[in-house]
């Protein structure tokens, strides 16, 4: 049975969204958010049916949103804008976040990937995270992306900021 038609799938992105506080509006794309490329392949799903582009895209997402609260938080130094950009976009919070979340218990795991519990070390979690703030972003907006990363406590990671004053 297709994930998005399993009814214990659904609850369980329903928890998510309740979780982030940000309801789908086309829940496909959280499906593919938490779609890991060996899942995809082997359930023969269509070749962009996975997380990596909404990764790239989340990370790409998450650091205009950091960067934009540091300007309005009146930082104006390239050098610091750079060095707090670095340390609050960076694998380590990333996945800090995504562990906070659960996260790893809404991916659809490759059966390797799950024998191993890949989410355990590296990156993984981290792009996890990065997918779904692009799906979110994709699916709502950049508001809606910020929203996610302030309920899921994302700015207390960046001393300069705290919080998001726009939202």
């Amino acid at each position: 049975m297709h994930p998005n038609n399993d009814t214990r799938a659904q609850d369980r992105r329903a928890a998510l969204q309740c979780i982030t506080g940000y309801q789908f509006n086309d829940e496909n794309l959280l499906y593919r958010a938490l779609t890991r490329y060996a899942w995809a392949k082997e359930q023969n799903l269509a070749a962009d049916a996975h997380m990596d582009a909404f990764a790239t895209l989340g990370d790409a997402v998450i650091e205009l949103i950091v960067l934009d609260a540091l300007v309005h938080a009146g930082i104006t130094d390239k050098g610091e804008i750079s060095k707090i950009k670095m340390n609050s976009v960076n694998m380590s919070v990333l996945r800090s976040l995504a562990e906070q979340l659960q996260l790893h218990k809404f991916v659809y795991w490759g059966k390797g990937e799950s024998n191993m519990q890949i989410w355990t070390s590296g990156r993984v979690l981290a792009e996890c995270m990065e997918a779904l703030i692009g799906a979110v972003y994709l699916d709502g907006s950049i508001n809606d992306a910020r929203n996610v990363l302030q309920n899921c406590g994302f700015f207390k990671t960046i001393p300069s900021i705290h919080t998001f004053p726009h939202t």
